[in-house]
């Protein structure tokens, strides 16, 4: 379609919107908007889903198991969000924790609190879902605001994560390609030279770091380029991380959820750590990933 076509397809888009918002269909409505800006980018319907957003109002307990790292993370969107969310009680560890780095006030559900319906998240896709909405992934504003901040880059290249044989024989061959040195990782899980860090490590993945890894976190932030060999999955939460903490990714394979963001694949030679890449960066996670 032209670009006129188009123009007028926009327009019958918006006036059927306004018709579903005045029947205070904000739900169906926004996410109509989700899919439809997803597809065609355009601000006027962006601008309506935020409009239709703004008037729902998620009300109940979070019924997700909160052992997935995601679950954890959508939790937190929706207590920034909305302000009827209920923790459960068993999680009120876990909030004490993360408000030594943040601040949350959270409601803790009883044994009548009603619980928060049509929500789910799949982490082969991944997609989470809120009604009729869908996003890839959802982090909470507090803390991209955290990561954001500047710091001085004080090393070039690295990679914290959990050690397998994928991960190592990736890692070993992109130091060779990269250093020409035979890196042996059977009997060490670090390596801090090259103007590269690499630690192998399941701090991650076990209470309370699972929830918030302050000493990770901050690593990144110091690094100009964070390598991101393919997790379960091709996608990695490292990417978005990352970006969130103003590294450039640097990628083992790509996918469909890299889509629009600026990295270098693995085969890149001579990478440069380029500002504007940066805030495209943070501004398309923002955009796509939050509430």
């Amino acid at each position: 379609m032209d670009k006129n076509e188009l123009n007028e397809y926009i327009k019958e888009f918006l006036n059927n919107g306004e018709q579903l918002y005045n029947l205070g269909m904000y739900d169906e409505l926004a996410g109509l908007c989700c899919d439809f800006f997803n597809e065609l980018n355009d601000d006027r319907v962006y601008a309506m889903m935020l409009k239709a957003e703004s008037a729902i109002n998620y009300s109940g307990t979070f019924p997700l198991p909160l052992g997935l790292l995601q679950n954890i993370r959508f939790m937190l969107s929706l207590i920034e969000k909305y302000p009827d969310i209920y923790v459960p009680r068993e999680f009120e560890q876990c909030m004490d924790y993360l408000n030594q780095y943040f601040t949350y006030n959270p409601h803790y559900a009883n044994h009548d609190t009603p619980v928060l319906t049509d929500i789910s998240f799949s982490h082969e896709l991944p997609q989470v879902r809120l009604g009729n909405r869908t996003w890839t992934l959802l982090f909470p504003k507090q803390m991209i605001n955290r990561c954001k901040e500047p710091k001085e880059k004080k090393t070039g290249f690295s990679f914290t994560g959990k050690k397998t044989r994928q991960r190592v024989e990736f890692l070993q061959k992109w130091l060779k390609d990269n250093t020409g040195k035979d890196i042996d990782f059977t009997n060490s899980d670090e390596y801090y030279r090259d103007n590269s860090k690499i630690v192998f490590s399941d701090k991650g993945r076990i209470f309370p770091d699972k929830v918030w890894d302050e000493q990770y976190f901050n690593d990144l932030q110091e690094t100009s380029f964070v390598i991101c060999p393919n997790g379960d999955f091709i996608w990695t939460y490292r990417f978005f991380e990352a970006v969130m903490c103003r590294a450039i990714p640097v990628v083992e394979d790509t996918c469909e959820h890299y889509d629009g963001f600026m990295f270098y694949n693995k085969e890149d030679r001579d990478m440069t750590y380029k500002p504007e890449w940066v805030e495209h960066n943070i501004e398309l996670l923002i955009e796509r990933f939050t509430l």
